[in-house]
């Protein structure tokens, strides 16, 4: 089914930009595109999420906004951040997220994933990898990691194998 509604949609003009996501030539959505690049956005109004990236790149924090529209006048009313909740992400959640969203989007370049958070890819899945290459699930130009059409269905799961459980090297390299 996901390769037939590919197919449509792209007999119909419509380029395929994200696992679950086509658009007309020049109308690809840019938040949802800022967010999968792992970009800073800010988020204004209920339910509203944030993000932002520390200096070094290595660490970011995520916020979000109260849901309810009256706690969020309320607070606003009495001067305070209208923020219902954070979580810090460190270099593990970053990988984790940074993998993940690659793979959704146009590719996971690898060597930005190197140089921003220090994890070589081909060196701790190096093995995995070479089986996506070999199944046709995944290609790879240059320093560029995409998936292929046979790919995406499967996305959470190979995303899933590339990323270390945890931020010890020694690890990620028991799964590749």
């Amino acid at each position: 089914m996901f390769a037939r509604t590919t197919e449509l949609l792209e007999a119909h003009g419509y380029e395929h930009y994200e696992v679950s996501n086509y658009a007309r030539p020049g109308f690809r959505c840019r938040h949802n595109l800022a967010y999968w690049q792992h970009e800073e956005y800010l988020g204004l109004g209920p339910a509203a999420h944030s993000f932002r990236l520390a200096a070094d790149g290595r660490s970011g924090r995520r916020w979000w906004n109260a849901a309810d529209l009256s706690t969020y006048v309320e607070r606003l009313g009495r001067g305070e951040p209208p923020v219902a909740g954070e979580e810090q992400l460190g270099p593990a959640e970053l990988l984790a997220e940074r993998i993940f969203l690659g793979l959704r989007d146009g590719g996971l370049d690898l060597g930005t994933l190197r140089r921003w958070l220090g994890y070589d890819l081909m060196a701790e899945r190096g093995e995995t990898v070479r089986g996506l290459l070999r199944d046709g699930r995944a290609e790879l130009d240059g320093k560029l990691l995409r998936l292929t059409r046979t790919g995406y269905p499967v996305c959470d799961e190979i995303a899933d194998r590339l990323t270390p459980r945890t931020g010890n090297p020694d690890e990620a390299r028991s799964r590749g």
